[in-house]
């Protein structure tokens, strides 16, 4: 369920007065500010969340980073962070996402994709991995037909600052994979 801003958990509500300036695009090594994503396979290069709280311009894999850091420094709070990939294009479309565990509930917090922005609840990550793959799935049919095989799902840990788009893919996949044929048939078996 989506909730309204007064009914989130003061730790999201720090993460969203801190992500509230950062727009989306990417800095490429030069410096230069991008809002397509032209060139970025080249010239990108994964923002600490120093830099991001700087420039005010990330894409959704510099966005969680910050996100991360806000949430670790906070006790009694469970932070994982997701990739959502698909190997079947040569452009790898990808999307990552914080889940956070906060007093016994999961809590999917989204500011890098714009139409998806704000906050919802779950009872357990199970899920909340549900919503956002289905989520996710949705918005990338309408630009193409999946192979399920080619879809995949890791969850990671932190990611170092400066990483090229194939060096951040292959931290991710250092992480665990998640069972995406499992999660998309109880996303099925929910719709029926």
């Amino acid at each position: 369920m989506k909730l309204e801003k007064n009914d989130w958990p003061s730790i999201l509500k720090a993460i969203d007065a801190k992500m509230h300036n950062v727009d989306y695009g990417w800095l490429d090594v030069d410096g230069k500010k991008h809002t397509s994503m032209d060139e970025y396979a080249l010239k990108y290069r994964l923002q600490g969340p120093e830099s991001l709280l700087a420039s005010r311009l990330g894409v959704c894999w510099d966005q969680v980073e910050l996100e991360r850091k806000i949430a670790m420094e906070e006790p009694n709070v469970a932070v994982r962070a997701l990739l959502l990939v698909y190997h079947g294009d040569e452009n790898y479309p990808s999307h990552t996402v914080i889940l956070l565990g906060v007093q016994g509930k999961v809590y999917y917090y989204e500011h890098a994709w714009g139409t998806h922005r704000g906050v919802w609840v779950f009872d357990n990550y199970s899920e909340a991995m549900q919503f956002v793959v289905s989520e996710w799935l949705h918005e990338m049919d309408e630009k193409q037909k999946w192979d399920i095989d080619q879809l995949a799902v890791y969850e990671y840990a932190a990611v170092p600052n400066g990483l090229t788009p194939d060096e951040f893919y292959k931290h991710c996949e250092s992480g665990k994979r998640l069972d995406i044929k499992r999660i998309i048939q109880k996303i099925e078996a929910k719709n029926c």
